[in-house]
């Protein structure tokens, strides 16, 4: 967790107001997370700590991409992502539910912000990674398909009807 320190934000004797600080995330961050999937990306994160007398409020941007494989032909697929997140920091006790809420305890000096920026990114990854049919892996996709074509003569009608269903993202 050592390298993670590098992610506390101490705020005793920072003025109330805005301080901006930036981070560059890669496949080393997201192993510290025991997050194989994401080791080969490369993020910047640019950070705002809005401090108040009796809370904190941070803004984070996150731009970047991640190489990921394919759903449907297991081929390399970059994943561009740009997006915003926000995080207020009070003191005390509190529920741990709120991904925009994180309680501290009243006697911290800092804040470390790791986790967040982790589990931001990890949300931020889509469902469904995969290519445009037209741009996978030829090989891939014709193996695909002559599977498909084998289970086609042991078709099962419960499931006929379904098989008519295509989504826009495959044509």
């Amino acid at each position: 967790m050592a390298p993670l320190r590098i992610f506390d934000i101490p705020f005793i004797g920072l003025a109330d107001g805005d301080h901006s600080y930036d981070y560059t995330l890669n496949g080393a961050f997201f192993e510290e997370f025991g997050n194989e999937e994401l080791k080969e990306s490369s993020f910047k994160v640019d950070v705002v700590l809005s401090k108040k007398p009796t809370f904190m409020e941070l803004t984070m941007h996150f731009s970047g991409s991640c190489t990921v494989p394919c759903d449907r032909c297991d081929a390399p697929l970059e994943i561009l992502m740009d997006g915003d997140s926000f995080l207020v920091v009070r003191f005390g006790e509190g529920p741990d539910q709120d991904e925009e809420l994180m309680y501290i305890p009243n006697n911290a000096t800092q804040v470390n912000i790791a986790q967040s920026l982790f589990e931001t990114i990890a949300i931020m990854l889509p469902a469904r990674r995969k290519h445009k049919k037209k741009d996978c892996d030829p090989k891939a996709i014709e193996a695909l398909e002559q599977l498909s074509r084998s289970s086609e003569e042991e078709s099962d009608p419960r499931w006929d009807a379904l098989k008519i269903l295509k989504t826009k993202e495959d044509k």
